[in-house]
């Protein structure tokens, strides 16, 4: 997990050992630590794969469907572990189709049918909206 943090070259060694240990622990896969990634189930790997990526510090973070395959208890987990980093000055961008997540864990959403942007808004806006509701239900709807 600490490749990223390596290749930045800002860290020592030791700081990125600590650093690996603390953002394992927050996941709570410090228990996996040991293990390689190829015998992690799919959402144990979603978490490591965000560990990678917070290695190196980002501001800015581009998830494509990071819920996809993912055990509800991890899926759990991971909204969980993505609020924080919002509360925390990340700027997140999520791609999902995983609804319940999404309106869990966004403020703000932009909802696109087939490439085109049919609307924008909070949670409760969106699920109101008769655009949205036919475009994902199998309606038609005017432009």
């Amino acid at each position: 997990m600490s490749i990223p943090a390596l290749t930045e070259g800002r860290l020592d060694r030791g700081a990125i050992d600590a650093r690996t240990r603390d953002i394992l622990v927050t996941l709570r896969i410090d228990h996996l630590a040991d293990t390689t990634a190829e015998s992690l189930s799919g959402g144990q790997k979603k978490l490591l794969e965000i560990g990678m990526i917070m290695m190196t510090d980002p501001q800015f973070l581009l998830l494509d469907e990071p819920f996809g395959g993912v055990h509800p208890e991890l899926k759990s987990r991971l909204e969980g572990y993505l609020c924080e980093l919002h509360r925390s000055g990340k700027t997140i961008i999520l791609i999902s189709h995983e609804m319940p997540s999404v309106f869990r864990i966004c403020e703000r959403l932009v909802v696109l049918d087939r490439g085109t942007l049919i609307t924008q808004g909070s949670p409760d806006e969106i699920r109101a909206d008769e655009r949205v509701i036919n475009a994902y239900l199998g309606g038609n709807y005017e432009t």
